[in-house]
């Protein structure tokens, strides 16, 4: 299996969404097993929370529940 090199965002980065949106990053909120929760703001400097996955060292099925329990989750928020 091929290493990835990967790193986290920093506060100030820019991350583009498949729509589109970009959006800067802030700072770490909180972070657990599955991911770290950040401060961000989107292009029109509304303020959200920006969720990045952890899958470092878990399989793939793994990270894939992980992610699928989310978004059920921020459906429920919404």
């Amino acid at each position: 299996m091929a290493k990835i090199n990967f790193s986290y965002p920093k506060n100030g980065d820019t991350i583009q969404a498949p729509t589109s949106e970009t959006y800067t990053i802030g700072n770490i909120v909180n972070q657990g097993n599955f991911g770290i929760l950040y401060e961000g703001f989107d292009t029109f400097d509304n303020q959200v929370a920006i969720k990045v996955l952890k899958p470092a060292n878990k399989p793939f099925a793994v990270v894939q529940k992980a992610w699928e329990n989310e978004i059920e989750i921020l459906h429920k928020v919404r």
